[in-house]
């Protein structure tokens, strides 16, 4: 598997277990210890948070760290498109240029690479 399709693969399983963090905190036992013991969900993301580690480390035997490591800076574009469709969260003007901004650096620091 090559260094692209792990990174995307991290961010993918990072996504998900945000989103299974936030729908678990918007159900009825949300705040309470004893409902998250009894969430299924909940385990679910703990396997999905072994599976990630598993694969960061798969990723960092390929690549050094200062190139590997600010790509997981898109999880933040991610997490905002996915809040904003699944969760109907607002998208201000400062999250797009925010968002730009991640976007730009990575590429500049991805190109520099080469």
């Amino acid at each position: 598997m090559t260094s692209a399709l792990l990174i995307a693969l991290f961010l993918l399983i990072n996504t998900t277990i945000a989103v299974l963090f936030k729908t678990i905190a918007l159900g009825p036992g949300g705040s309470s210890y004893m409902a998250l013991v009894l969430e299924p969900r909940f385990y679910f993301a703990c396997i999905l948070f072994a599976a990630q580690a598993a694969i960061w480390l798969a990723v960092l035997r390929r690549l050094p760290l200062s190139q590997a490591y600010p790509f997981t800076s898109l999880n933040v574009v991610i997490t905002l498109a996915i809040a904003a469709f699944f969760f109907n969260e607002s998208i201000t003007l400062g999250n797009l240029l925010g968002a730009v901004v991640i976007m730009a650096g990575v590429w500049v620091i991805a190109r520099g690479e080469h």
